[in-house]
């Protein structure tokens, strides 16, 4: 009865979170900034975020989850695959360490509650990098699957990030507005050094790799205990 309750409100958490990128898309609004936003890039340039993209594919993994906790089959296969919740707690975990790194340092977006597009705004900032982190994290504990992962996995949590990195630096480069979904994927920021900013990027990644084999580690040897 415990694993429905909760499998309940992990698709509740789910779907909740596909709830705001739909309330996202239709609400946008925008609002010209001459420092944070000088130029209107549209709604659907919202889902250029890494933060997004990797929320939307955690929401899939907790509606999966929940399912599977309800008794439904067919989707224990994706739900248990412990790779696969490696995978969505290391992108989604260290996304909300990045911005909450960033938020002193004011590179990550301020919160404001002086109007209601505000506020709903600044509580989506809140879901996507400090609740949905938690809740994944809390999950991938637990463990949702007994099946220990091999090590040598760690190197595919390379990829994402950096494919993620190579076409967001191309379009920002060579794309007709020049948008750069984060500042370091700017020679700019680096003062024009591209040898910087590759450096970069590859040291980025590697953290990610580190991040999984961490997790990994701990799912390992929490199934062990």
């Amino acid at each position: 009865m415990r694993k429905k309750v909760l499998g309940t409100l992990l698709v509740l958490v789910g779907v909740f979170g596909f709830v705001l990128l739909v309330y996202r898309v239709a609400a946008y609004q925008f609002e010209y900034d001459a420092v944070s936003s000088p130029v209107d890039y549209g709604r659907w340039n919202f889902f250029s975020y890494f933060t997004i993209q990797s929320n939307i594919v955690g929401y899939i993994y907790l509606v999966l989850v929940g399912l599977a906790f309800c008794g439904v089959q067919k989707v224990e296969a994706a739900a248990y695959n412990p790779l696969f919740g490696a995978f969505v707690t290391t992108y989604v975990v260290m996304a909300g360490l990045v911005f909450c790194a960033g938020l002193p340092l004011g590179m990550s977006p301020a919160f404001e509650w002086d109007t209601w597009a505000h506020g709903v705004y600044s509580f989506m900032q809140i879901f996507y990098h400090m609740v949905m982190p938690v809740i994944v994290l809390v999950l991938w504990f637990l463990p949702v699957s007994q099946k220990p992962i091999p090590y040598n996995k760690s190197w595919l949590f390379y990829i994402y990030p950096f494919a993620y990195s190579v076409f967001s630096i191309l379009r920002g480069t060579f794309g007709g507005m020049h948008y750069y979904p984060y500042p370091f994927y700017n020679a700019e920021f680096f003062d024009g050094s591209w040898a910087l900013m590759i450096g970069g990027l590859v040291v980025g990644c590697l953290i990610f790799v580190a991040a999984g084999l961490l997790f990994i580690w701990i799912h390992n040897k929490r199934i062990e205990e």
